[in-house]
């Protein structure tokens, strides 16, 4: 049985997606990682290997950061999800 949290299971990134993005604007995670408002670049690079779910608010803050809509950064699998953010 998943192990629960009391937080809502969130959302799915596409992270490679994510990966290819900051790469392309020749970032490093430790980089990116501030600027998109997580405390370390190892949880920028949970949610980059798609091992790690992430929130409405970071997802936001995450394309913000990567100068991209939340539906770019987010996995197909949630359509309506990423169509809803980035209204």
């Amino acid at each position: 049985m998943p192990k629960r949290t009391g937080r809502p299971p969130g959302l799915t990134p596409d992270g490679p997606e994510i990966k290819r993005l900051r790469v392309g604007l020749g970032l490093t995670a430790a980089q990116l990682a501030p600027r998109a408002g997580f405390r370390h670049w190892k949880s920028l690079s949970a949610v980059e290997s798609a091992n790690r779910p992430i929130s409405d608010v970071t997802a936001s803050r995450l394309a913000r950061a990567l100068g991209v809509e939340v539906g770019d950064i987010l996995s197909d699998d949630e359509p309506e999800t990423a169509d809803a953010l980035s209204a």
